[in-house]
Formats: C-alpha cells, sequence, structure tokens
C-alpha cells in the first residue's frame, strides 16, 4: 500500500470482492474454492429453533447474464448444514423459478439458494422439522449425503425443488451427494423410526433364521445379516481394515457403532432397501422357500417402522410427500434418491397441464431411486427415471404405483458436463436427451416394483426396463405398456388370439359348407333323373263312331255296329282293355276287380 492508501500488492484475487466501509470481503482468494477433496471434511453450519424457521437461505448459487463476469458461476457457500426446527421450517430458499437478483456491487445476474457445500464422501447436510416442511428449496454441491426428514408431510408442490449438482470444482470426478427424504416420522423426525433396532437385528449372526424352517415360525429372525456388507461399506468409506478374520466381525460392529447416527443410517436405509427388493423378488421365484410370499418384505419394515414402541404404544405415522409441476428431486453428476413414507403416500404429478422436464425423480449420473411408502406412489404426467444407469425399487405397502399419463415425447435434458485431467486440459461430455414421462431405467437399469395390496398400472405413460424387471402385485394392469429389455417376472401373461388358426378354421368351414350343397345338388339331380315317367292318356274314341254323325244312315250304321264289335273282341289279355262305356252291366262290372270297382265308386 502506498502513501496514499493505495493497494500496490495484494493476494486477493482478480476476480474476488474487496472489503469496503460496508461490505466484508468475498471469494477473496477465488472461485469455489472452499469445494474440493483437499479441503477435507468440515463442521457444519447449525441453525436451530424449537419452533419455526422462516424465509432461512444459507449458501447461494451466482450465475451472472451481463458485464464482465458474464456466463460466470460461482458457488457461495462453506460446508454442511443442520437445519432443525422444533416445528415447521417455511420458504427456506429461494422459491422455484424465482431467483433473486444479484447486487450490483457483485454484477448483473440471478440468485439461488439454498446452497450446501460437501468436500468429504462422509459429509452430512440435515435438515429436519417436528411438523412440516413446506415450500423449501435445497442445493447440494459436491459428494456425501443431504437428509430431510420432516415428522408429518414435506409438501413442495410446484414451488420447491431439490438437487444435487454433483462437482463443482474442475477435476472433481467423484459422484454427487445423495438425496434421502423423509416424511412422516413424527415429532422426533429420523430418531422416531428404529433404526438403531433394525441395525442390531440385521448386523447380528445370531439372528439368523434357519433355512430348514418356515421363516413365519421364527420369531425376530432374519433371512440375511449383513456383516460381510459392512466390512465393505466401512473400508470404502473410512478405510476401514480388519485385524484378523477371527475377529473381522466384532471390529467392524465396534467401528460402526462409534459412527455417528446419521452415518449409521445410510448403510441401514441400503440393508432396508436390499430386503424389500428381495422379498418382493421371492414373491415371485416358484423355486424359492417363500414362493408367493411377501413375508420377508413385511418383516423389514416391521424392524425399520414398528407399531409399537418399547412401553407397549401405539406409534402413528402421518404425512405425505408431494411435488407437482415442474418440481423435483434431481442427481445430476451421480447420487441416489431414496423417499421413504411410512405412514402417507408419495405423489410426484397431477393431472392437468403437461408440466416441464425438470419434473419428477431422475438421477442423471450413475444413481438408485428407492422408495418405500405405506400408501400410494402417483405419478401424474411427471417421471420417476434413472438416466445414465441405476436401478429403481418402489414398494407401496397398502395402495397402489401408477406410472401416470405423462407424454411420451417430453425431452429431459441433462446438462454437459466439463471434464479436466491432471494437465488441465478439458473436454465436454454432452448427455443425450431422454424423453418421455412414466417410469424408467433408461441404461443398464433393473426394477424392482412392489404393491401387495394393490394395482401396478403401467399407464399411459409406461413403464420401461434396461435390464430385468420384477413385478408384485395384486393386480397388474396395463401390461402390455411395459417395454423390458431383460428378463421379467411378474407381468401377467396376455390371451393372444390366433388369428391365423381363426381364418384358416374359416376358409375350412367355407369349403365344408360349399362340399355339402354341391352333395345335395348333385342328390336332388340323381332324383330328378331316377323317377318313372308319368302319362296322360286322353281317349277320343273306340273305333265304332262314325266320321259324321248328321250324314250317317241307319243301314251304315247298323254295318259298321257289326265292324265294331269285331274289333272290340281284341285280345283279352292285353295290357289295355276296355270294358264298356257308361253305365256297365253286370256282365261289364263283373270284368273288374273288387279295387277296381271300388276307385270308380261302383
Amino acid at each position: 500500500m502506498n502513501a496514499n492508501g493505495q493497494i500496490i500488492v495484494s493476494n486477493y484475487h482478480a476476480e474476488g470482492l474487496r472489503p469496503t466501509f460496508t461490505m466484508f470481503p468475498l471469494f477473496a482468494f477465488g472461485l469455489n474454492t472452499t469445494a474440493g477433496a483437499e479441503w477435507g471434511s468440515a463442521e457444519p453450519a447449525r441453525f436451530y429453533a424449537g419452533q419455526d424457521i422462516v424465509g432461512l437461505r444459507t449458501g447461494e448459487i451466482l450465475q451472472f447474464t451481463g458485464g464482465s463476469r458474464i456466463g460466470q458461476t460461482w458457488y457461495e457457500s462453506a460446508g454442511p448444514v443442520w437445519m432443525m426446527a422444533g416445528r415447521d421450517i417455511v420458504n427456506s430458499g429461494t422459491a422455484l423459478g424465482q431467483p433473486i437478483s444479484i447486487q450490483s456491487v457483485i454484477g448483473t445476474g440471478n440468485s439461488t439458494g439454498n446452497l450446501l457445500v460437501h468436500n468429504d464422501p462422509n459429509d452430512v447436510s440435515i435438515v429436519s422439522a417436528g411438523r412440516d416442511i413446506l415450500y423449501s428449496s435445497f442445493n447440494v454441491a459436491g459428494p456425501g449425503t443431504l437428509e430431510i426428514t420432516a415428522g408429518r408431510n414435506i409438501l413442495m408442490e410446484d414451488r420447491a425443488s431439490v438437487t444435487s449438482l454433483g462437482p463443482v470444482v474442475p477435476g472433481d470426478l467423484r459422484p454427487g451427494a445423495s438425496i434421502v427424504m423423509q416424511a412422516g416420522l413424527g415429532a422426533q423426525g429420523a430418531n422416531y423410526a428404529n433404526y438403531a433396532g433394525f441395525i442390531a437385528q440385521y448386523l447380528n449372526p445370531a439372528n439368523l433364521a434357519d433355512s430348514d424352517l418356515p421363516l413365519a415360525d421364527q420369531e425376530d429372525k432374519v433371512v440375511k445379516t449383513y456383516e460381510a456388507e459392512l466390512i465393505e461399506w466401512l473400508a470404502e468409506r473410512y478405510g476401514f481394515e480388519v485385524g484378523s478374520e477371527e475377529t473381522a466381525t466384532a471390529e467392524a460392529l465396534d467401528y460402526f457403532a462409534a459412527l455417528g447416527i446419521e452415518q449409521q443410517r445410510i448403510f441401514a436405509r441400503q440393508v432396508y432397501f436390499a430386503e424389500l427388493r428381495a422379498g418382493g423378488r421371492e414373491y415371485n421365484d416358484a423355486d424359492g422357500p417363500r414362493f408367493g410370499s411377501y413375508l420377508r418384505g413385511r418383516n423389514a419394515i416391521a424392524a425399520l417402522f414398528p407399531e409399537h414402541d418399547a412401553a407397549g404404544e401405539a406409534i402413528v405415522y402421518q404425512g405425505d410427500l408431494l411435488m407437482y409441476g415442474g418440481s423435483g428431486v434431481h442427481t445430476n453428476l451421480g447420487g441416489d434418491i431414496q423417499m421413504l413414507t411410512p405412514g402417507g403416500q408419495q405423489v410426484f404429478g397431477v393431472e392437468g397441464e403437461a408440466p416441464p422436464s425438470t419434473a419428477g425423480l431422475i438421477t442423471r449420473g450413475t444413481g438408485n431411486i428407492q422408495m418405500y411408502s405405506l400408501r400410494s406412489i402417483l405419478l401424474g404426467q411427471s417421471r420417476i427415471m434413472t438416466a445414465a444407469g441405476g436401478d429403481i425399487v418402489g414398494w407401496s405397502a397398502e395402495g397402489d404405483i401408477n406410472a401416470g399419463r405423462g407424454s411420451k415425447t417430453t425431452l429431459v435434458y441433462a446438462p454437459p458436463r466439463r471434464v479436466y485431467d491432471a494437465f488441465g486440459n478439458v473436454s465436454i461430455t454432452p448427455d443425450v436427451p431422454t424423453t418421455g414421462a412414466g417410469i424408467a431405467t433408461l441404461n443398464e437399469g433393473d426394477m424392482d416394483l412392489i404393491a401387495p395390496l394393490g394395482t401396478i398400472d403401467a399407464g399411459e405413460a409406461g413403464i420401461r426396463v434396461a435390464g430385468n424387471v420384477n413385478i408384485a402385485a395384486l393386480h397388474v394392469v396395463n401390461a402390455d405398456n411395459i417395454q423390458v429389455q431383460g428378463e421379467s417376472s411378474g407381468i401377467p401373461v396376455m390371451a393372444a388370439v390366433n388369428v391365423g388358426a381363426l381364418t384358416s378354421a374359416s376358409a375350412a368351414a367355407s369349403s365344408a359348407a360349399t362340399a355339402a350343397a354341391d352333395t345335395v345338388s348333385r342328390a336332388r339331380s340323381d332324383a330328378r333323373q331316377n323317377q318313372p315317367s308319368i302319362f296322360s292318356v286322353q281317349i277320343l274314341g273306340f273305333g265304332n263312331e262314325s266320321a259324321s254323325s248328321g250324314s250317317a244312315t241307319p243301314g251304315s250304321m247298323g254295318a259298321s255296329s257289326a265292324a265294331t264289335a269285331q274289333e272290340v273282341s281284341y285280345r283279352p289279355n292285353h295290357m289295355v282293355q276296355i270294358v264298356g262305356r257308361g253305365d256297365l252291366s253286370e256282365n261289364q262290372m263283373s270284368a273288374l276287380t273288387a279295387d277296381e270297382q271300388k276307385h270308380l265308386g261302383l
């Protein structure tokens, strides 16, 4: 600094905002310098309220649309956040589609929040309300987990969104944070669910059921325990190493017990959805020990969400998760999505105007989508999709799963990703836009949909599966709108009409009818030809009549009569005999038989 107070040399970044009498320094050491693996895990910023938190905004995304910084995006945040309210959290962050203008002293552009930044895969941000979370938006950058829990409802409607941005620092190739949303867990939030009891049941080898006995006869026993998966999970996340094979399980359980409950819940939910998926598949496994039974999945539900507490008091879970319009939950560059509503339903869209491509649950990078709901899972015109690889599991305990009526032509874009190598070279990896609505795994993903007491409806939007699919429900409708590239189970076989056989049968029937008609015609013709001839004979005279009665003379008449009498005495055995004319004498009648006399009326 010179004599006039002007700064000559400084370690402030060129893009940083220098301090003034009215403003503290911002981004003094460069853009996005608090995000990255080198910073490690940080203590969360904590915002606690005994009653309500209203309008709180922590962290922001600055997108410059003008001035010297046009095209730049700044991420202003410092680490994980724990935001907890005894009652409600209302209007936290900025409303969907309503960004706030950046202060003119910084530049020209828009600001959106909340923004939470994770630098370590074990970072966990928690948003928890004893009652409702209303119209609150959250963005998380980096890896880790964002857990949002409400004692009653999570109402996003068309006014909020939750997004995992993924890594925001060049060169960071780690997957983005996973998102967990739990509604209806009671005033104690996530602690109301029996995570501790669930973990104890599925991580104890002594609870393993006897495979030779029915599972229903073995109370508190489980088909599988997850000690091996726990050791692998601890090694991947924390670098855990076992001392010896004999004590590996005990060491892993001790290490796991020393973790924070928010860390333990991450592994417990993985076990929970693994059991739900296995229970749904056992239902359709004709060669398995529990074919036609949902017992395995229902046991897992009862373990995590028991109906009574330790004192025997009834536990009531009540609350829904509701979003529609452009509201959605997305992971852009990796990360899973888990939704749990043990006392209500999950609604991701409604009927009416077609929503934009931001609607619904979408993992644009590699990531799974897992849902459990006591009641229905409904999509309306929205979507549930894994676009770049990932499985989908959905279990509705007492309701339906409906893929909705969304358009099959809606484009869902994923932002291009800039990838930097170790030398600073940059390349842009574009993602091919996906289309449609409904439920879909679009790239190397399996799907398991289970509704033991309800209906799975592929709807007009349809169900598309890049891998294998398992459907287990009381009813399955619109099955012809389920497209599967791999193996399928539980999809009802449609009764197809053999049109070729019908055509052949019709032709055969027509041919038989024609042949029968020809036979009848020939028979009639033969009958006519074989009938006897009938001749009609009219007697004109017997030969003794005169040619002209007026010219005859008595003499001539006598001569003629004599000649005629002579002619009458012809052969008596001739076929035609003339007995007489007019009244017959007794002598003439004696020449007739009794039948002939009867026919003549004599």
